[in-house]
């Protein structure tokens, strides 16, 4: 591989990282409106109510939120 295609390779790959980095941002930031505002209830594997965002975002990253409540209806995510 030449050098140019590495620096394209490199810039493309930095440019995606900052997509979803942004995207994540976004959605900490809509989920923690939600807990505030208490228009969306999430909970974690075995029905347990999820309370704080820390508690939200731990439960994406270890792939166990099991599904949130909306305006009383239940919704599933998995």
């Amino acid at each position: 591989m030449d050098h140019e295609r590495l620096d394209h390779e490199g810039t493309k790959q930095h440019e995606e990282n900052e997509m979803v980095m942004g995207a994540a941002v976004e959605l900490v930031g809509v989920i923690d409106e939600n807990l505030e505002r208490g228009t969306r209830h999430y909970r974690g594997r075995g029905g347990k109510l999820l309370v704080s965002l820390e508690e939200v975002v731990r439960a994406i990253l270890a792939d166990e939120l099991e599904g949130y409540l909306l305006h009383g209806c239940t919704r599933y995510t998995g």
